[in-house]
């Protein structure tokens, strides 16, 4: 039922970009993705992936935590708005033989 899936997430989009995101939701996703990068640093194979792509995307890893610091509600919103456009959105269905 891959279309209703796609439906549903276009839904939600939709929602959100209407509504707009929940206070709560948004600290709580804010805070997950700050945990999951600082465990990144925990192993060794992490730290080396994570600075050797960054240096093949030209980015100061170290960047990171300051610019994750000046993220707000309000620019995640304009980005929703921004990137997720319905007619641009495309499905790909790959079906057995």
């Amino acid at each position: 039922e891959p279309k209703k899936v796609a439906q549903k997430i276009t839904d939600r989009i939709e929602q959100l970009k209407q509504q707009g995101l929940d206070d709560e939701e948004f600290e709580r996703a804010r805070r997950k993705l700050y945990g999951d990068y600082v465990i990144e640093y925990n192993s060794v194979a992490n730290i080396a992936r994570m600075f050797l792509a960054d240096k093949m995307k030209g980015i100061n890893s170290f960047d990171y935590i300051e610019e994750f610091n000046t993220v707000t509600k309000e620019y995640t919103e304009s980005i929703l708005k921004e990137v997720f456009i319905e007619k641009n959105e495309i499905l790909s269905i790959i079906n057995p033989k």
